[in-house]
């Protein structure tokens, strides 16, 4: 089992760590960004780094959150009004950014300790990387129930397909972010699937660094658990539409059935919270896949 205590390694000289701009779009969640930013001011990275805050449009106390952090990170804060949405506001970020790698992360998480060191130095040697995510520090136990955690013990494979990186724990070097293109920005969600599977289309290959640690945070009330799984489950087929051509299998029956028999075997248990957080995720995914389908003129339920 993996501890939830993870122990920094030995930092490695400047010359062997990438040169890092971490990117944090944001929108009305202030203070999980306060806890974000709080844990990047304990960082040691010993090579030259930023921090650039894209906000999308923030109406909360975003602002004083940012000037409180703008003397303990070296902190630059970039507006990305024009367009509401995650990939946007990362192409926002990377166009103002002056790393050699460029990491991701989302407003609501935490990074570990060691965790620019061992992003920096994954870096500095592949173009491509994955940090390792842990859904129990910052979650109930009732609510990790809810889902299969995901890139805990390494990349997982979507539809068959191939790996991908979870944006909340993305590391690429601007090279090859910049060489396909970067985020595909007609995508609400799931950009962090289609991006990874362009960088490997065009011959990077992800590594999983276990040393960076990301503690993930589920959403924890039943309409948030509603609309961000429904949009998983519209944008994966959007996702599964766009890459079909190129080379993603047919979805099986038996997969078909399996995620259906997954939303009723949730029923017997929705008197219990748990229960309860399971039954809306998979019926909100359900739903999702099935607006996807339709929008996308695809089968993909």
């Amino acid at each position: 089992m993996l501890d939830d205590v993870t122990v920094p390694p030995i930092a490695p000289p400047a010359h062997e760590l990438a040169r890092l701009s971490v990117v944090i779009p944001t929108l009305d969640r202030a203070d999980q960004l306060a806890e974000q930013l709080e844990a990047l001011s304990t960082q040691r990275y010993d090579q030259w780094w930023e921090v650039i805050v894209v906000d999308n449009g923030s109406t909360d106390h975003t602002p004083a959150v940012l000037a409180r952090f703008s003397g303990l990170l070296p902190l630059r804060v970039v507006p990305a009004t024009e367009r509401r949405g995650r990939p946007h506001a990362v192409n926002v970020g990377v166009a103002a950014s002056r790393g050699d790698a460029l990491v991701t992360l989302d407003n609501d998480d935490v990074v570990a300790p060691g965790y620019l060191t061992a992003m920096g130095a994954a870096l500095a040697r592949h173009a491509f990387a994955g940090a390792r995510l842990d859904s129990r520090r910052l979650n109930p136990p009732w609510l990790q129930l809810r889902r299969v955690p995901m890139q805990e013990r390494g990349l997982a494979t979507l539809m068959r397909h191939r790996p991908f990186v979870v944006g909340a724990g993305f590391g690429v070097r601007r090279d090859a972010y910049l060489a396909v293109g970067g985020c595909d920005e007609t995508l609400e969600c799931l950009e962090d699937l289609d991006l990874s599977w362009r960088l490997q289309y065009a011959g990077y290959t992800p590594t999983f660094v276990a040393d960076a640690v990301v503690h993930y945070r589920y959403r924890g009330d039943l309409p948030g658990i509603w609309r961000q799984e429904r949009s998983y489950g519209r944008w994966e087929a959007a996702v599964y539409a766009k890459h079909l051509a190129l080379g993603v299998p047919r979805r099986r029956l038996r997969t078909v059935i399996a995620g259906w028999v997954r939303l009723f075997l949730c029923l017997p248990d929705v008197l219990s919270v748990s229960g309860r957080v399971r039954l809306v995720t998979a019926a909100a995914a359900a739903t999702g896949r099935i607006e996807g389908s339709v929008r996308n003129r695809v089968l993909f339920l």
